[in-house]
């Protein structure tokens, strides 16, 4: 039979029986604290590639354009922060792993709406892994932007907020920080963010998620993951809501080995 011949209804049938190509299009899972770097905005986009593959992450959506090839599928991709949708600082990319050829085609920017998008080129048998990292700051003289600085998937829009003068310590063996103000962000999901002024004009920041509510104390599960410290323990907060503050918090973190204790309380000035 020649194909030209055939009637709509025989065309239709024939459409159905051949293997169909889709884009594929997913939004990815928030990282874990553990997994989140303090001050960077950081997304690992994790694919099983056959062929040849357009990749574009805008704010948390991945979307692949499959040129050639079987379908990519997703692979277990995370982001402790959506990619902005304005201007950022520090855009990095790498691949962490590849079995092909990768590259980046355009960094987010205006132009292409603050999209970033990579192109992948596997030739060899079979699917190949992928792991696609890309960073950006999120602050600024070591100090962390308020408008963007957050756990995974923290929604600034619904955060109860104190900003509370105050002193404290935390120590680590022989190591003592002097903690200064204090700046405490809880959103509706319960996820909290806790960054210290420090003497030396450094931020020392923690994330977690609130896991006891009492009226005036939180119990929160945090973890500080930044250059001095890479620990995790419990952090209990003393809130007066009347007043809109902190008016102590403690911790006690470990990473297995060394420990962490810190104690703040406000201080009327």
């Amino acid at each position: 039979m020649v194909l030209t011949r055939l009637r709509p209804l025989a065309w239709l049938l024939l459409a159905a029986a051949l293997p169909a190509r889709a884009d594929l299009q997913f939004r990815v899972q928030p990282a874990k604290p553990t997994q989140a770097p303090i001050a960077k905005g950081q997304c690992d986009i994790r694919l099983r590639v056959s062929g040849e593959a357009e990749v574009s992450l805008r704010g948390d959506v991945v979307s692949v354009h499959t040129i050639s090839g079987h379908d990519a599928r997703n692979d277990g991709s995370v982001c402790n922060q959506p990619l902005p949708d304005r201007d950022v600082r520090g855009f990095a990319f790498k691949a962490k792993e590849s079995r092909g050829e990768v590259r980046l085609v355009a960094p987010p920017s205006e132009a292409n709406d603050f999209q970033a998008v990579v192109h992948i080129s596997d030739t060899a048998p079979g699917e190949g892994r992928y792991d696609l990292r890309l960073n950006w700051d999120l602050s600024a003289a070591g100090m962390l932007d308020e408008r963007q600085a957050g756990p995974p998937g923290f929604v600034w829009n619904n955060a109860t907020r104190y900003k509370t003068r105050g002193a404290g310590q935390a120590d680590v063996g022989d190591v003592h920080l002097a903690l200064l103000d204090v700046d405490v962000a809880i959103d509706l999901g319960g996820k909290a963010w806790v960054t210290f002024h420090t003497a030396n004009k450094q931020a020392l920041s923690f994330s977690g998620v609130i896991n006891d509510r009492q009226p005036d104390r939180l119990r929160a599960d945090v973890v500080c993951d930044g250059p001095l410290w890479h620990v995790q323990g419990p952090m209990f907060l003393s809130i007066d809501d009347a007043h809109n503050r902190v008016t102590a918090i403690t911790l006690d973190a470990t990473d297995g080995r060394d420990r962490l204790h810190l104690s703040w309380n406000w201080k009327r000035r």
